[in-house]
């Protein structure tokens, strides 16, 4: 992994002590060549985007997170499958002046 990305600073005519910092995955292959201090000088970060998708992922799963997902979604398709629901729904929305 690091000669790999050793190959590309050289193509883009990056040194490696201009860098601050590398974000990568949480890969133990990438933790491993980013963490050494002896491929790079820079701080290795983990990448937010990538963590918080693994988040959420987890979260997704828990039965309690799951079990309410599937109920809005079946709320949902009730109004999406029935005139007379939207119809109703419309007319509680006026009568309270939402929107």
């Amino acid at each position: 992994m690091v000669e790999c990305f050793k190959g590309m600073l050289e193509e883009w005519k990056v040194s490696r002590e201009s860098l601050c910092a590398m974000t990568t995955d949480n890969g133990s292959n990438m933790k491993r060549a980013f963490q050494d201090s002896t491929n790079f000088s820079s701080v290795w970060l983990s990448c937010f985007g990538h963590n918080l998708n693994l988040a959420i992922s987890k979260a997704l799963k828990v039965p309690k997170v799951d079990s309410a997902i599937r109920a809005c979604r079946h709320l949902v398709q009730g109004f999406n499958r029935s005139w007379k629901k939207k119809r109703e729904l419309r007319h509680q929305q006026a009568k309270l002046a939402l929107p």
